[in-house]
């Protein structure tokens, strides 16, 4: 979906509301707007490639809510990968493939302090 009638129906979002985030997404480079009418003038919203490199954080952020806010959107829904099974974001290392934790990162060559969940 990416014209704005489609995406305003999708997200219930007023419209006002929806201009300003989708211009503001756009003057980011998240978006870009491209025109496919001329009379009435119409745009579509197409990701940009830094928009595209968003995806998986966004899929990790859906992920966290249906676990920890199961009222919220999309409760009960769950994406499914195209090998059929249902997805299970996660952080690994590109270079070694391990998973990470945030204990095991370090900034600028100091450690992380990422304090254990609190049982």
């Amino acid at each position: 979906m990416r014209r704005f009638e489609g995406i305003a129906h999708n997200t219930g979002a007023p419209r006002d509301v929806l201009t300003a985030r989708l211009r503001k997404l756009s003057d980011s480079g998240v978006l870009r707007r491209v025109l496919y009418s001329e009379r009435p003038q119409r745009s579509e919203y197409h990701l940009t490639e830094a928009g595209a490199e968003l995806a998986p954080t966004l899929l990790s952020l859906l992920q966290w809510g249906q676990r920890w806010v199961p009222a919220g959107p999309r409760a009960g829904g769950a994406f499914v990968h195209d090998c059929g099974q249902r997805l299970h974001t996660f952080l690994a290392c590109q270079a070694c493939g391990r998973p990470v934790t945030g204990g095991d990162l370090s900034l600028g060559g100091e450690p992380l302090a990422v304090a254990p969940p609190e049982e």
